[in-house]
């Protein structure tokens, strides 16, 4: 019985990484924009606080809840973005955890009097926990003596690194990213190297108003058509949406894994349909989705809900950028009114 509790033990561990190494993804991405691309740093009028929690397939046990929250300002004088995100993801019965605390830095290169280009880098330091395992020595053991030394860590913390560029109009916007630059190793035996698979996202989209009439109007319909690309190790994903606003409501769908994408993506191509909607007031926007699961494994695990809350703010006056405004590529284009620089 000794042998085979390490022996499950031991497989718990070096597959753990297969299950939940991978990280989360979001439906609301836009709505946690440095966990996007650290490229959007500084992209708010002033300041913003982001909040967005996620819980995936409630119905099976142990389920999967990701929680990131950020705070980013721009910084007028040097035109630069400054912020930090806190990400935080558990499940499994083995009770484990990852937490990272990020800080990241973009600068905003003005192209002409309508197109920006802002690079953006991140570094920050994580942990990942497996609960209180100790360590155990199969070497004496009297079932199997020939059982190896294993050496097992509760927790394994780790730096990492991530960079990202934006490219971006009024109406327009286009962004690429890679996390997880330096792959850091988050083995928790010394017989194995576990390391995190480098993260890209590309992702774009456009905006465009439902009217063009003659006569000014104070609140316009808008849509948003965009995409999201997400690549990490075997795992590949094609999400293509449209987001629908008429202030303050919002409204959006979306197909995470494009399914005519089979046979060329992995076999968890085919993952969701998502259904998004927010309220916006002054200062502050809500927002929550649910994603119906159309993959093998069914609406019976109970889908995916999120729950978003961004609050922006302005804390001083800021000097009148040399430039207008650009309009953000956002959630139904209302999270951020526009960019400045």
């Amino acid at each position: 019985m000794r042998v085979f509790f390490y022996l499950t033990l031991i497989f718990q561990l070096l597959t753990c990484s297969i299950s939940l190494g991978q990280d989360a993804l979001f439906t609301q991405f836009n709505q946690s924009p440095l966990f996007l691309n650290p490229a959007y740093a500084g992209t708010s009028p002033q300041q913003r606080v982001s909040l967005i929690s996620r819980l995936q397939w409630p119905n099976l046990p142990n389920a999967w809840t990701t929680t990131v929250l950020s705070y980013d300002f721009n910084y007028y004088q040097l035109n630069s973005g400054f912020g930090a995100y806190l990400y935080h993801d558990a499940a499994g019965s083995l009770g484990w955890r990852q937490t990272t605390v990020n800080l990241v830095y973009s600068y905003a290169i003005t192209i002409n009097d309508s197109w920006v280009l802002r690079p953006g880098i991140g570094f920050g330091y994580g942990v990942q926990n497996l609960g209180n395992l100790g360590s155990f020595n199969g070497t004496g053991s009297e079932v199997n003596p020939g059982l190896p030394n294993v050496n097992v860590s509760g927790s394994r913390g780790f730096f990492d690194f991530s960079s990202g560029i934006l490219l971006y109009n009024k109406s327009f916007w286009l962004g690429a990213s890679i996390f997880h630059f330096n792959e850091p190793n988050v083995a928790f035996t010394d017989i194995n190297v576990d390391r995190i698979d480098q993260k890209l996202h590309i992702h774009g989209g456009y905006k465009f108003s439902l009217y063009n009439g003659t006569f000014r109007r104070a609140r316009v319909p808008r849509l948003a058509p965009s995409f999201l690309y997400r690549s990490q190790g075997a795992f590949d994903q094609l999400d293509l949406g449209v987001n629908f606003e008429y202030n303050p409501i919002q409204l959006g769908v979306w197909y995470r894994g494009v399914p005519i994408f089979d046979g060329i993506l992995n076999n968890r191509s085919e993952d969701a349909i998502s259904f998004l909607a927010g309220i916006r007031f002054q200062k502050l926007e809500v927002g929550y989705s649910y994603d119906f699961t159309v993959s093998s494994l069914g609406p019976s695990a109970g889908g995916a809900h999120e729950l978003s809350l961004v609050y922006q703010f302005v804390y001083k006056s800021a000097p009148k950028p040399n430039r207008k405004p650009i309009a953000c590529p956002s959630f139904a284009n209302s999270l951020l009114d526009e960019f400045k620089y």
